[in-house]
């Protein structure tokens, strides 16, 4: 199968793609057009980690430990590792269906954080910003 191959990384590009396409005859066949987000960046995985550790120092912070946030019981306080595994990945699998934080995509970083962003913050009134810049 002959055809050409975009990679969009801006919204120019993006926009140029949409006019090639606009203005390419459907001829007798049309379009077949695939969409892939990709894996999610090493930057990603550093700020993913870098955030499950500055969300475990606010939480401590606030006084809300695990059986605050998660059951009543023993006083546990947070570390990344367990704000990863208790709060991250069952949000991650609620939402994508996926357990595993190496099989996110780009885009499915940023839907699982704003989820858990946003409950954290409605319940909670935490609110710790995914680093940017590591």
């Amino acid at each position: 199968m002959m055809g050409e191959y975009w990679h969009i990384t801006s919204e120019p590009q993006r926009a140029n793609l949409i006019e090639f396409i606009r203005n390419k005859p459907l001829g007798d066949y049309g379009f077949q057009v695939q969409l892939s987000t990709g894996q999610r960046t090493l930057r990603q995985n550093s700020a993913l980690h870098k955030y499950f550790a500055l969300l475990a120092d606010d939480l401590n912070a606030r006084g809300l430990d695990q059986r605050a946030v998660l059951k009543p019981g023993v006083a546990i306080e947070w570390t990344a590792d367990s704000v990863k595994t208790y709060l991250w990945k069952p949000v991650q699998k609620a939402i994508i269906g996926e357990i595993s934080t190496t099989k996110l995509k780009r885009d499915q970083v940023d839907a699982v954080y704003n989820a858990l962003a946003r409950h954290l913050g409605e319940k909670f009134g935490v609110m710790v910003d995914f680093p940017s810049l590591l």
